[in-house]
């Protein structure tokens, strides 16, 4: 056989098995991240911990990041347009803020928000406040909860509306223009009793003066008309 067919063919066979190897590798090629972080660091106090580090004024809040305050540690964060949380002392919060998933998971301590950027979303997502006993959908509203205890929670739908769920209980909704509060306490047998509840830890001018922050100012009294199904209704 000549020698420049010899060369040629073990140039092609060459070449196929570079291909051969290559394809595999762009086919694993891991897919981008689902979601990227809309949420920054607006205003921090204390002893303020995300994933470990001291807090700082501005930075960027990853996806998926763990916020821990400390006794004197506050921190708010805005994301989108419109939307902030307040995040108070002795608190954990877990937070997974980006604009295909926006969920915010308080594992101990409180937190208040102002969401009423939701209002201006068109997608027709919603951000969603998980806690130990309760998950609330959140679309257009002012809202504070707390975790007491193990066993028990405390949400308040501030102005706007919350739809609660989870297991334990039947999903109701509450709605209202000027704080309609329940609370949500585990039994031993795992079923969760709900309650109306007065209003505790927070008032007008503290939730005034976060949405102020995001320049939105709080209509009290004038949502709309109560469609309330949960116990104790409106």
């Amino acid at each position: 056989m000549p020698r420049e067919i010899r060369s040629f063919r073990r140039l092609t066979v060459s070449a196929m098995l570079i291909i051969l190897v290559t394809i595999p590798i762009v086919a694993q090629t891991p897919d981008p991240p689902i979601a990227r972080s809309t949420a920054r660091v607006e205003y921090v106090e204390g002893d303020v911990r995300i994933d470990g580090r001291p807090a700082a004024f501005g930075q960027r809040v990853s996806f998926g990041a763990l916020i821990q305050t400390a006794e004197d540690g506050y921190v708010d964060v805005v994301f989108e347009e419109g939307n902030i949380l307040r995040i108070d002392p002795d608190s954990v919060v877990r937070l997974s803020l980006g604009r295909r998933i926006r969920r915010v998971s308080l594992r101990s301590g409180q937190l208040a928000a102002v969401a009423e950027g939701l209002r201006r979303d068109s997608t027709e997502r919603r951000l969603i406040l998980e806690t130990p006993n309760t998950v609330a959908g959140v679309r257009g509203t002012l809202f504070f909860a707390r975790v007491e205890s193990a066993e028990s929670t405390y949400v308040c739908t501030c102005y706007g509306e919350l739809e609660m769920e989870g297991p334990g209980f039947d999903a109701f909704s509450v709605q209202s223009d000027h704080h309609a509060a329940r609370r949500f306490t585990r039994r031993g047998d795992g079923t969760i009793d709900v309650v109306e509840a007065a209003l505790l830890y927070h008032d007008d001018d503290d939730m005034n003066a976060l949405a102020a922050k995001v320049d939105i100012t709080v209509d009290w009294g004038n949502y709309g008309g109560y469609s309330d199904g949960s116990p104790g209704s409106y």
